[in-house]
């Protein structure tokens, strides 16, 4: 009787062990999970901000060229000051 006694309360220390244990690998599986999803976000968060700089830095150019086109424009359509008819000056 005291062996299925000792064999009893081994099983039963090993079932109160198992949920410690079941708790503990549970939470390290968490917490390898919300690791793995903060990467995938910080990859994500990574691939927008470089996205968003070669963005601004086209947008600038485009900015500039558009200037450029614009002072152009301007010199162009501006009437010389003196105009010369026939080689005579009016």
């Amino acid at each position: 009787m005291t062996h299925v006694t000792c064999r009893l309360t081994a099983k039963n220390r090993n079932q109160l062990r198992n949920p410690t244990l079941g708790n503990r690998v549970w939470a390290t599986f968490t917490f390898f999970l919300q690791e793995e999803l903060a990467n995938v976000n910080m990859a994500k968060y990574r691939k927008l901000q470089q996205e968003m700089e070669g963005a601004v830095e086209r947008a600038d150019m485009a900015e500039n060229t558009l200037g450029q086109l614009r002072a152009r424009n301007r010199s162009a359509s501006v009437a010389p000051e003196s105009t010369t008819t026939f080689g005579l000056t009016v």
